[in-house]
C-alpha cells in the first residue's frame, strides 16, 4: 500500500489504476476505511474509466459486509 500511495504522490497518468490496486492491496490487508476510500476515488472521480464498473462492485461489496 506504501508503494500506491507514493505513487499517487507523483501524479501518474494512469491514477485511476494505481487507485483500483490501492483499493485491492487494502482490501488483501483487512483496511476497510481504505480500499473504500481508494475504490470510492475511482468510482467518483473517474466515472468514465474501465476501472469504474469494478471499483462500483468493490463498494457494493464493502457496504453489504
Amino acid at each position: 500500500m506504501t508503494i500506491y500511495e507514493q505513487l499517487i504522490q507523483t501524479k501518474p497518468m494512469n491514477l485511476d489504476e494505481v487507485y483500483m490496486r490501492l483499493g485491492l492491496a487494502a482490501h488483501a490487508a483487512h483496511d476497510r476505511n481504505k480500499a473504500a476510500d481508494a475504490f470510492g476515488r475511482v468510482y467518483y472521480e473517474f466515472a468514465l474509466s474501465e476501472h469504474a464498473s469494478e471499483a462500483a462492485m468493490e463498494l457494493a461489496r464493502k457496504q453489504a459486509a
